[in-house]
């Protein structure tokens, strides 16, 4: 566990009695912090007065906020449809019991979030674990399977701990329509993709089978999660499936400001050129240096050993900028630093950090960590 921090404002946390500018977590439009996040506020006088509906919405926990978020959710990502659920892990564990009933097989990416491992270990079917982001590592497994009827592909859409993508339209191109993606777009819903709409959103609509689970914790700053896709697939999960039926979903209060987030990302589509002029601005050194190119707003380092990971972290608090050391599956011996940046932050405080990272890494004191260095194929 880490020492805790305290929030000073968007840019900024107290931590060790210092303050540092904070490159950490998610929440990369700082929507945590926006103006219309008043989880105290109701929607209108008829909204629920408590802090949780204390029942599951199969129940007596249904809520008009639920049924306004996932219908506004629904419209941003063109979705026919949309279920909410309490958390961002639990989206994709809500498809466990469509899987069981209705997948052959499943293909999963080797470095897949953990909630799709669950899922797919829940599924109870044949599991074939493909090289990370390859399409033509699935289409070789394929080839031995007894064809692509009823098989999912599970993967993220943006892999959140070094920021790589999904070559979601390769992987279209070469698989059988017949697939079902399963796409985790915990960190590329509201932040990347046409409009915002995430990573699925760059499959050509209509010629595939595509459901998407994303967190409201990260583009919209609150928390929950939400399942997007077909209808009838998500009439099915919220009458059938026992952990969407069986768990307590976010507070009326939660959703009420997730929906407020989500209508002013709607109303704000430079949102997105705001958060890719900082990315330019971190590639235009990071890139002149360690001949990397960055595709989202994430960058993480390894260390050798221990010594240089107590030597980053002072290397780090010294220019001005909070450790974010990190244990993730999937992840070095030696844990992370894992780096994110946000709209919240000035053009400055992004080139202070490629320049002190890029220092870090020509001075042999860490290493650009990359959960593969293979080219996608």
């Amino acid at each position: 566990m880490n020492t805790p921090w305290e929030a000073i404002d968007a840019r900024h946390v107290r931590w060790n009695h210092q303050t540092y500018l904070y490159f950490a977590g998610c929440d990369y439009l700082r929507m945590s912090y926006h103006a219309l996040t008043e989880p105290h506020k109701p929607l209108d006088q008829g909204a629920s007065p408590f802090l949780s509906v204390g029942a599951s919405r199969s129940t007596t926990g249904e809520q008009s906020i639920y049924l306004e978020l996932e219908q506004s959710l629904s419209d941003y990502t063109l979705s026919e449809a949309a279920r909410l659920t309490g958390a961002g892990y639990l989206a994709s564990l809500s498809l466990a019991d469509h899987l069981r009933e209705k997948a052959s097989a499943i293909f999963l990416d080797q470095y897949a979030h953990p909630a799709l491992q669950d899922t797919a270990r829940l599924a109870q079917c044949p599991i074939h674990v493909y090289e990370h982001r390859s399409p033509t590592s699935a289409l070789e497994l394929l080839s031995r399977t007894e064809g692509s009827s009823n098989v999912f592909l599970l993967s993220d859409g943006v892999f959140g701990l070094d920021g790589s993508i999904m070559p979601v339209e390769r992987f279209h191109q070469l698989l059988p329509p017949e697939i079902t993606f399963l796409i985790d777009d915990a960190h590329g819903f509201g932040c990347h993709g046409p409009s915002g709409r995430g990573v699925s959103a760059l499959c050509p609509p209509h010629q595939r089978q595509i459901l998407t689970t994303a967190s409201l914790s990260k583009a919209l700053g609150c928390h929950g999660g939400v399942i997007l896709g077909d209808e009838k697939i998500l009439d099915s999960v919220s009458r059938q499936g026992h952990i969407w039926r069986s768990h307590t979903p976010l507070p009326p209060s939660i959703a009420y400001s997730a929906w407020r987030n989500l209508l002013w990302l709607k109303d704000h589509p430079d949102h997105l050129a705001s958060l890719e002029k900082r990315t330019a601005s971190f590639n235009a050194i990071w890139t002149a240096s360690q001949q990397s190119f960055l595709e989202f707003p994430i960058v993480a380092l390894s260390t050798p050993s221990q010594k240089a990971l107590e030597e980053v972290k002072q290397y780090l608090t010294e220019a001005g900028i909070y450790p974010p050391h990190i244990h993730y599956p999937h992840g070095a011996p030696h844990g992370l630093f894992r780096f994110s940046w946000s709209t919240a932050h000035t053009l400055e405080d992004v080139d202070l950090l490629a320049n002190t990272l890029s220092d870090l890494v020509s001075n042999g004191l860490a290493d650009h960590f990359k959960l593969s260095c293979d080219p996608v194929s």
